[in-house]
């Protein structure tokens, strides 16, 4: 199956697909931990002023059944929307590859062969349409033309500032609330306020200090991707590039997965704190190696 005409790009795709699949499910759970939450604190004497007609006509309720609507709704809008969304955008997507490893990440659809996609409602027309288009996956990748703008021939893209002073603001409000609680409340123990400051700075150190004088983590050319300090790859000899959310313990972070023909056959890089952004650094690796690749 070869298309030739492709209207959307995937950025534009996995944009138009979060309304369905992302947004509204999420406020379909929230809105009732929003009742519970009105419900509860309704008689405190911050709230006490405070009235919300639309959740004052609402009858008394079992908050966790009322939770368990909330998910049951949110399961339901996206199951009735996936396969939708799945159709137009693998019939609208050139580089259908990329679209399903997005997607896929930010949990919009399931991967394939998961029993998470038996949920899904389809016809019977939806459901060969679907098995006929997810064959795309099978064939030969069809990249897209890189963006119109010019990429310019060296770029370096480096730990972000801003995330850093987003944290050390954070260190501030905490430490400047501790203290507060303590002048307040001459029995509020200190300890917290020492422990919090040395665990924040050692943390820190440990992570920026081996960033001090080294290049930035990921340098691009017209012709190389160098990350850290591996030895530059050729743009012809990348095989594939994503990015992957992964867990753990409670920690969430953003790995860049570069896989080549060469030696080593796969790096990673942990880029939530690159300037930019993940998707951002994402989008500009791949349009490097489109151009790459086609010169």
């Amino acid at each position: 199956m070869v298309y030739t005409h492709y209207s959307v790009s995937v950025k534009d795709a996995i944009r138009a697909g979060k309304k369905n699949l992302i947004y509204i499910p999420l406020a379909l759970i929230f809105i009732p931990s929003i009742i519970i939450a009105y419900t509860f604190f309704k008689n405190d004497s911050l709230l006490s002023n405070v009235s919300i007609p639309i959740f004052e006509s609402i009858p008394n309720f079992n908050p966790i059944l009322l939770q368990l609507l909330g998910v049951v709704c949110a399961t339901l809008w996206r199951n009735f929307h996936v396969v939708s969304w799945k159709i137009w955008a693998f019939e609208n997507v050139k580089d259908v590859h990329r679209l399903y490893q997005i997607a896929c990440n930010k949990g919009m659809i399931s991967q394939r062969g998961s029993w998470l996609n038996r949920l899904e409602y389809k016809n019977s027309d939806q459901r060969q349409r679907l098995a006929k288009l997810e064959a795309r996956l099978d064939e030969p990748r069809q990249m897209e033309t890189p963006a119109g703008f010019d990429l310019g021939s060296e770029r370096s893209l480096n730990y972000s500032l801003k995330t850093t002073g987003l944290q050390f603001l954070f260190f501030l409000l905490v430490f400047g609330g501790i203290t507060v609680a303590h002048n307040q409340l001459s029995s509020f123990p200190l300890f917290p306020l020492y422990f919090f400051t040395a665990f924040f700075v050692v943390i820190h150190s440990i992570r920026w200090i081996p960033r001090i004088g080294k290049p930035a983590p990921i340098r691009l050319t017209n012709t190389t991707l160098t990350i850290k300090d591996n030895q530059p790859i050729a743009w012809s000899n990348i095989t594939d590039i994503y990015i992957e959310t992964r867990r753990q313990r409670k920690t969430k972070y953003v790995v860049l997965i570069i896989t080549t023909n060469t030696k080593p056959p796969e790096l990673e890089l942990e880029i939530s704190e690159i300037e930019g952004g993940a998707d951002k650094v994402e989008q500009m690796l791949y349009d490097y190696w489109v151009r790459g690749k086609n010169k």
